[in-house]
């Protein structure tokens, strides 16, 4: 036998599911969930300087990561850093910044295919005209040399 639900409680039904798909994640997403602006100009809250000398912002739990991805590729530890700054991505998958680092540790360790597929993702997420696309350029370009 079928339930009858009336009006009121179809408008109930649809605000609840409007408010908890707000919590979901899914509807809320932003397009570039933690921009990469020039070099300076992002709020001293989320700063961090990258490997490259960038200023990444994105959210605490990426600033740690990338501050201990850059700790590991001082002391020469190219595969823990790579899989911190893989953690950080996938936090933040449309990271440029993220992607770019990716990029210049997987050069380091001397795995240019790799580089040049992550300099090229980065590119896909940097805004046009931005520094990185261009430090992206030089890693593609020195891995094709």
């Amino acid at each position: 036998m079928a339930m009858k639900i009336n009006p009121y409680q179809k408008i109930l039904i649809a605000i609840c599911v409007m408010a908890l798909s707000g919590c979901s994640g899914i509807w809320g997403t932003r397009k570039h969930p933690a921009q990469v602006d020039d070099i300076g100009t992002v709020s001293k809250s989320h700063r961090v300087e990258s490997s490259n000398k960038e200023t990444v912002r994105g959210s605490k739990a990426v600033i740690k990561l990338m501050n201990k991805a850059k700790d590991q590729s001082k002391s020469g530890d190219n595969i823990g850093a790579a899989a911190t700054i893989e953690r950080a991505l996938r936090i933040e998958p449309k990271n440029p910044a993220l992607w770019h680092n990716l990029a210049l540790v997987k050069y380091k360790h001397g795995d240019c295919r790799s580089a040049v597929n992550m300099a090229k993702k980065s590119n896909s997420y940097s805004p046009k005209g931005h520094i990185l696309i261009e430090k992206n350029s030089q890693i593609i370009s020195e891995c094709r040399k």
